[in-house]
């Protein structure tokens, strides 16, 4: 026989596992439609998974508000950050300009002395 063909052909072990585990849901599957107790248990079941349903919507809900107040509260800081920015960079605008100014007066000054000699100025 080819490798083929044995590539294809299921072991005895498969067939057992697979019929063994379909037994066990079948038996399960009796058990909580097939019986008072079963039946009792079935409904606990779905009871719990409502209420854990619930919880897990409210939880949700919760999650979704407390994200939203935080992304308020994101943007209110990034709004309060762009306008002390805004401030501060006129206020420092003035200030750069004010020492420019400054300087500029100074090397006039400078320029002034530095070319004139007895109050007369020098030319080339």
């Amino acid at each position: 026989m080819t490798r083929e063909h044995f590539k294809h052909q299921q072991s005895p072990v498969t067939f057992w596992v697979g019929f063994i585990l379909g037994g066990l849901i079948a038996a399960v599957a009796v058990f909580l439609m097939g019986t008072q107790k079963g039946r009792q248990t079935l409904e606990e079941a779905l009871e719990k998974m409502e209420e854990y349903e619930g919880k897990v919507e409210d939880t949700v809900a919760i999650m979704q508000e407390k994200s939203d107040e935080i992304l308020q509260k994101v943007q209110e800081v990034k709004e309060s950050v762009v306008d002390q920015i805004e401030a501060k960079k006129d206020v420092v605008s003035e200030a750069i300009t004010s020492q420019l100014d400054s300087a500029l007066s100074t090397i006039e000054d400078v320029q002034r002395k530095s070319f004139t000699k007895d109050g007369k100025r020098l030319t080339s």
